[in-house]
């Protein structure tokens, strides 16, 4: 049995995401060395298997790898995609042991690049006329102020 792969919309808010993410991806695997004797499978394929494998919920990384195989869209996206559907260019053992030989860092070097587009849009979002703003999540109540000037 494999796993759910993310609906449509993430799918597709992953892909403009990731056009965007792709040079500091880079930036941040020669920043840690992630790179260093790797030949076929790049941290931005590697990236793109774990979001997969995060946003799916997927129970074992065996799991989301054969559901991202069944997944041409995917598969492409992580420049994984071959000829042979429901097959991708690196093997569920290589990719086994990138996650443990690749440092970690390589992801890490992503948080401020994604904060960044997360502010970027939150003040995007806040420009928009009234009628067009997304629906608002629910959000903590605040806490009542306390000090001097409350």
């Amino acid at each position: 049995m494999t796993s759910a792969a993310p609906n449509r919309a993430l799918r597709r808010w992953l892909a403009r995401e990731l056009a965007h993410l792709r040079p500091e991806i880079a930036a941040s695997a020669a920043a840690c060395d992630a790179e260093r004797y790797r030949k076929h499978f790049d941290a931005d394929a590697h990236a793109c298997l774990l979001l997969f494998h995060g946003l799916s919920s997927g129970p074992s990384l065996r799991q989301s790898y054969a559901t991202v195989a069944d997944c041409p869209q995917w598969a492409t996206l992580s420049g994984l995609a071959t000829d042979q559907e429901g097959e991708l260019a690196v093997s569920f053992s290589h990719f086994a042991a990138s996650n443990t030989a690749r440092p970690p860092a390589f992801l890490g070097g992503l948080i401020p690049a994604f904060r960044a587009r997360a502010l970027l849009r939150a003040r995007w979002s806040r420009r928009r006329p009234p009628g067009c703003a997304p629906p608002r999540r629910h959000l903590p109540a605040r806490e009542p102020a306390s000090g001097p000037l409350a």
